[in-house]
């Protein structure tokens, strides 16, 4: 007769596994026919995604805001990791959507001694609000620029009435 029952077994996850990689748990599947040995457990691992992080093989990716001012005149940010805060550095004349590369910084390799980068695309906000000083400062910045700048009128300014 075979009986069922339910137990807890602790696994031990192995650095960089991936999901849908499956463990196999010697000698804790069910029991052999006829008194023969114990058979194999195999678990299926599923990692659940993360909020800010996406993980893209041994690398990580994430998408940090930075202003026109730090994309202009460069910088230097803190920035999340899965070990804490660590600075990226931010060129001068860093476009929107650069990825910057931390090396080092991601996921471990699974089964090897080496860690992935985190990658870490930076996008520019652009202000909404500028007080009439800035937007002073701003527009004065375009004239030296060379840029002409027209205001911006309500919808139906551009119909003559």
């Amino acid at each position: 007769t075979t009986v069922k029952k339910e137990r807890t077994i602790e696994l031990t996850i192995p650095k960089g596994i991936s999901d849908g990689n499956t463990l196999r748990v010697v000698g804790e599947g069910e029991s052999g026919q006829q008194g023969g040995s114990t058979g194999n457990l195999y678990v299926t691992v599923h990692i659940k995604e993360d909020d800010f992080f996406e993980r893209r093989g041994s690398d990580l990716f994430c998408q940090v805001p930075i202003s026109f001012v730090q994309a202009t005149l460069g910088s230097e940010i803190k920035v999340p990791t899965i070990n804490g805060k660590a600075t990226v550095k931010i060129p001068v004349g860093t476009q929107s959507h650069t990825v910057l590369r931390m090396s080092g910084k991601g996921l471990p390799t699974l089964h090897g001694r080496s860690y992935g980068d985190q990658l870490v695309q930076v996008i520019i906000e652009t202000p909404k609000k500028l007080s009439k000083k800035e937007r002073k400062l701003i527009e004065e910045l375009a004239k030296e620029m060379g840029e002409k700048v027209t205001p911006q009128k309500g919808f139906f300014s551009k119909f003559k009435l």
